[in-house]
């Protein structure tokens, strides 16, 4: 995208709807009366936490920054 293009509706509603199931994922909390339409990825984020909370952990952790700084 270059800085004189402008997304679509629908590109940007969608960025939108993924930022927000990201940010829920990240924060461990699942949609309620809020958002009903999205209360279908309830699942997906139950399912899900367990493999970002080990991706966090792995990330965050010192040794892995050295691995990547000595290749």
């Amino acid at each position: 995208l270059n800085p004189n293009e402008t997304l679509s509706d629908a590109s940007r509603q969608n960025l939108i709807l993924i930022a927000k199931v990201l940010t829920n994922l990240c924060n461990g909390v699942l949609y309620g009366q809020k958002e009903t339409h999205l209360m279908t990825l309830n699942k997906f984020l139950d399912d899900n936490s367990p493999f970002l909370l080990k991706f966090l952990t792995f990330v965050s952790d010192v040794n892995f920054f050295f691995l990547l700084k000595s290749k």
